[in-house]
């Protein structure tokens, strides 16, 4: 697991860690992965979820930090849930609560979604959905309504999934479901509310990226692409694409969605980033037809895609992802790659 932090020209910053990257230097584990930060301000926390490969088997993890990057566990061992089997974890996502310091976090457990909460010195097991295959991908909090997890599942009779949502109005209870409806494969792989409190998920539908919004009690927004509730980018000369990250302006007024897209005429994958108008239409002044993609960022002309999504406090738009590249012994090597775009 790394932590890379970057002064406004790219550069790494040298007052974090050491010249801008904190990595995990653990021997408790094989190997680590970070999923997803957190920044709790108001108490000069920072947090990585993750998970830790320990005896061939992954394990849900979570990182504690100063903002500078010094680690906030004594011995150095990340944070694990406080179940001792041998059972699949990883982490995803994970929510800070400003006002109280609580920490939620989702992934999966077992073949299900599961939920997790910091309980002092590790993460204590919420919950699971042991009725249905899936797994959380975003989690939200939802003030005066509850928790809000994110992401995809499927009965053990349907070979296909649905976007689901799982809403726990209290943190242990068993949660209301609510699934996407649509025919075919979709999922949902971020979330975010916009200003008005409504919710907006980005992912996927039988290989196409797609935009959902909600009202704040999850009925699907009527007023969002023509009354649909949701959009999808169907563009003739593009094989595949997939919504993995989604954010707003300060206005709400523009939604952004970063991921990927596959064109007809190319194996390879390339970052994209779409820019869709408040009732969910592609802004044809953005880029082309309200797409922009970027290919080979580690010059290696294979697989970019963009995972995560923010505004710098000038407003310009960041996106953080992979870039894959051939190395010299021919084994193909996965880049970070961070890329900066005007509105």
């Amino acid at each position: 697991m790394a932590i890379w932090k970057f002064a406004s020209d790219g550069s790494g910053d040298s007052t974090f860690g050491n010249q801008g990257i904190v990595v995990d230097a653990s021997t408790d584990h094989a190997s680590s992965e970070g999923n997803a930060i957190a920044i709790d301000e108001p108490r000069g926390f920072l947090f990585v979820l993750g998970q830790v490969i320990r005896d061939g088997v992954p394990k849900v993890a979570l990182w504690k930090y100063d903002l500078n990057g010094t680690s906030l566990i004594s011995s150095g061992v990340p944070m694990r849930a406080n179940t001792a089997d041998t059972m699949p974890e990883g982490g995803y996502s994970l929510c800070v609560n400003p006002n109280t310091g609580d920490l939620y976090a989702t992934g999966f457990r077992g073949t299900g979604a599961g939920l997790w909460k910091l309980n002092g010195s590790y993460l204590s097991h919420v919950w699971t959905d042991y009725s249905r295959r899936g797994e959380g991908r975003a989690i939200l909090e939802m003030p005066g309504v509850g928790l809000l997890v994110v992401g995809f599942a499927r009965d053990y009779k349907n070979p296909a999934s649905d976007m689901t949502m799982w809403l726990f109005s209290t943190p242990g209870e068993q949660p209301k479901v609510y699934q996407s409806g649509l025919s075919g494969e979709d999922a949902g792989w971020a979330a975010t509310r916009d200003p008005l409190g409504r919710v907006l998920i980005a992912g996927h539908h039988d290989g196409k990226m797609v935009a959902w919004r909600f009202a704040s009690d999850l009925v699907a927004d009527a007023a969002f692409h023509q009354g649909a509730g949701f959009v999808e980018f169907d563009e003739s000369t593009v094989l595949e694409s997939r919504g993995a990250a989604i954010a707003c302006d300060g206005s709400g007024e523009q939604i952004y969605v970063a991921g990927f897209l596959r064109r007809n005429d190319g194996q390879m994958k390339d970052m994209a980033l779409w820019r869709l108008d408040s009732f969910g239409n592609l802004d044809p002044t953005f880029g082309e037809g309200g797409v922009v993609t970027h290919h080979s960022a580690a010059a290696g002309a294979w697989d970019d895609i963009g995972r995560s999504l923010a505004f710098d406090l000038q407003g310009k738009i960041l996106i953080a992802g992979e870039s894959t590249a051939p190395s010299t012994d021919g084994i193909v090597s996965r880049d970070l790659a961070v890329w900066r775009y005007l509105p």
